[in-house]
């Protein structure tokens, strides 16, 4: 009685084989969800990275398609490239420092399409989000450019407040740095004057500022621009009212020539400028009423030195200034029905350098090309030959 039939042990073993069967089947599912959650997770991530290298492919593209925007000068399409490619992307640090970098270098030539309409103003919220992540010579470039386009929202006040104080940031966080040290003394060279005591002290104080600039090695083509920009873009410096900045301005044109420093086609463009101005033709005009008429040998026109032209050719040694003078325009691309114009201003300063001789060949040899629409031209060029020609030491 005491022992179990074999029908009991088998109903008794039977609650225990369903939880074990339960137990695996629990198992089964637990490792199949695992697995299905590995597979999901791993096409998730598969997707991820797709999207990560399709995202990295179109800001590769938008990089250099606003690259090659900027070589070709059109800034503006540049800077809409890569404007739409973080508003698709996002806060890239790609995008962000090549929007950063594409600002500074549009503050410096703008130049392109727009320049009439150039606004700082979209620039510089960029400008200033990078500088706040910035450090060391980063930091105080974005700065300094910073600075720049504050000066060029208020061109009116004379690049003054504002520029100045970021010009001082820019050379805490760097004190050698090329382009706040250009820029403050582009400041001072264009407010010089009006008196000599104030222009000698701008002088001097841009000698020292662009001379730090310089030596630096960084930015030199932007920096000489600014330099021979201001000593020639002031409008009173422009009349030639003071004779010491055009002084300034050959020395340093000159120094240029010596270390045969390469010119960036705005310098070149910046001195052609200021020596036209200085040695063109100034002609005077002589009005005779009908009661009073010239005789034969009267002249009603005749070409005189004008103050900023004696100024200019007094303010280097003349040999120093046909050197110079070769040096830029014979590197040139002058328009040739223009060539007249250079050969006139070669023949003053061959006259003053006392070689009257190779002046008047000079003109002799120029005087086809002038056209007869340019009046004072034809009137210098005339008056000149004429007069070289009667000089016993000319023949």
């Amino acid at each position: 009685m005491g022992t179990k039939s074999r029908a009991d042990e088998t109903t008794a073993k039977q609650p225990t084989n369903a939880r074990r069967v339960g137990a695996q089947t629990m198992k089964w599912i637990g490792g199949a969800t695992v697995i299905l959650s590995l597979v999901f997770g791993l096409q998730q991530l598969g997707s991820s990275i797709t999207e990560s290298r399709k995202r990295h492919q179109q800001i590769e593209q938008a990089l250099v398609a606003a690259q090659s925007q900027e070589d070709a000068g059109d800034f503006a399409a540049a800077w809409g490239t890569l404007d739409k490619a973080a508003q698709a992307a996002g806060a890239e640090r790609e995008l962000q420092v090549a929007q950063a970098d594409l600002a500074m270098r549009w503050l410096e030539t703008r130049r392109g399409a727009d320049v009439q309409t150039f606004d700082a103003n979209k620039l510089l919220p960029v400008l200033v989000r990078a500088a706040a992540t910035a450090a060391g010579a980063r930091k105080a470039d974005l700065l300094a450019h910073v600075g720049w386009a504050q000066g060029l929202r208020s061109y009116e006040n004379d690049f003054r407040s504002q520029a100045t104080a970021y010009y001082d940031q820019a050379i805490q966080a760097e004190p050698q740095n090329a382009y706040a040290h250009a820029m403050q003394a582009y400041g001072v060279l264009l407010r010089a004057g009006p008196n000599e005591a104030e222009i000698e002290h701008a002088l001097e104080y841009s000698r020292r500022e662009f001379g730090i600039s310089l030596a630096t090695g960084r930015g030199h083509d932007f920096v000489r621009e600014l330099q021979l920009g201001a000593l020639c873009g002031h409008e009173d410096l422009r009349e030639g009212k003071y004779p010491r900045v055009d002084a300034e301005c050959l020395a340093v044109l000159n120094g240029m020539r010596v270390a045969q420093e390469t010119l960036s086609a705005q310098v070149l463009e910046t001195t052609l400028t200021l020596y036209s101005r200085r040695l063109a033709p100034h002609i005077e005009f002589t009005f005779y009423s009908r009661r009073h008429a010239p005789s034969v040998d009267d002249n009603t026109e005749k070409v005189v030195e004008s103050p900023a032209l004696r100024s200019f050719l007094g303010a280097s040694s003349p040999a120093d200034h046909l050197a110079t003078f070769s040096w830029l325009f014979d590197r040139a691309a002058i328009d040739p029905s223009k060539n007249y114009m250079k050969e006139y201003f070669r023949a003053t300063l061959l006259e003053a350098a006392a070689q009257p001789a190779e002046a008047l060949k000079t003109l002799q040899k120029a005087r086809t090309g002038v056209p007869d629409g340019d009046y004072s031209f034809r009137v210098a060029f005339d008056d000149r030959i004429r007069r070289l020609s009667k000089a016993p030491h000319a023949r």
